[in-house]
């Protein structure tokens, strides 16, 4: 009897979750206005669900329809679409949210410029733009998700926001053609395979971040943003006798280098300060060639 009991409740609670399914599509309704399709929902707000033209066009995202906010791009409104080159969303200040797989598989998609309205963006939102060689996050997006630009394989130009924290799984995989990306210290997390394939990439970051650690724990080539040259001890721009003094002054315990400073004391780059690169800067200062980029900012 209490198997019949189960098995009764289990298809009631199927039937209730298809009933709320059910609702929850006929809360919106698809509308085309000329080139552009909108989602209308009951509250009165719009996503922008797709667009059809006959010609490959810079598409600038409409703020209204029929007086009614565009605050999102629907999952899979522009998928495997051949009719967008680029994409300006800075007409449409209240946007705040692009779905999964919104521009999955834009042949055509050029550039993109994720403006600051926008605070949230799901998986996959442009992966396999395989066309995708500008792509800009500016403003209030926090995380970059899974497999945000994945296998845009022309991609070449990224910027992201200030205030990114985190780089999710596979994120820029097999964006082939990506050789720079600058990486904010206000970054905490980047997924492991976040830059899986990307043999060409090198990563501008600040010393002591996370940033840094990444690039360094994956053997990532990274350029350090904080200007620092090689051999700069002093910090003061240039490398001249006062950085050997101070070298001499660090070894000898007068004075303690730290942070960037003590790694750009490390002049021959085996990872501890010696006398040797000491004398290695003197012979910098001679204008003996060294075989190490003295003078130059830091990279790995």
């Amino acid at each position: 009897m209490k198997k019949k009991l189960v098995i009764a409740a289990s298809v009631m609670l199927i039937a209730v979750i298809l009933a709320a399914s059910t609702l929850g599509a006929s809360a919106a309704v698809f509308i085309q206005d000329g080139k552009f399709k909108y989602q209308v929902f009951d509250d009165g707000t719009v996503a922008w669900a797709g667009y059809i033209s006959d010609t490959v066009d810079d598409v600038v995202v409409p703020r209204f329809y029929d007086q009614r906010t565009v605050v999102s791009v629907a999952n899979f409104a522009m998928e495997n679409n051949s009719s967008i080159r680029s994409i300006d969303f800075m007409e449409a200040p209240d946007l705040e949210h692009i779905g999964s797989y919104a521009f999955y598989k834009c042949s055509t998609l050029e550039s993109v410029l994720v403006p600051d309205s926008i605070t949230s963006v799901d998986v996959s939102a442009f992966r396999e733009c395989t066309s995708l060689t500008n792509a800009s996050f500016f403003g209030n997006q926090k995380s970059v998700p899974v497999e945000a630009f994945c296998d845009c394989s022309q991609l070449k130009n990224v910027q992201l926001s200030a205030r990114l924290q985190s780089i999710q799984s596979r994120a820029f995989a097999g964006c082939t053609s990506l050789e720079y990306l600058e990486l904010w210290d206000t970054v905490t997390y980047i997924a492991p395979n976040a830059f899986e394939g990307d043999e060409n990439l090198t990563l501008g970051v600040y010393y002591g971040t996370y940033a840094h650690t990444y690039a360094v724990e994956n053997n990532i080539n990274y350029i350090l943003l904080d200007g620092v040259k090689l051999g700069d001890v002093n910090g003061d721009g240039i490398v001249n006798i006062n950085d050997v003094t101070a070298i001499q002054q660090h070894l000898a315990e007068y004075v303690s280098l730290e942070g960037i400073f003590l790694h750009a004391a490390d002049a021959d780059q085996n990872g501890e300060v010696k006398i040797d690169d000491a004398t290695l800067l003197q012979e910098f200062l001679a204008e003996y060639t060294v075989g190490h980029p003295v003078g130059e900012v830091m990279t790995q």
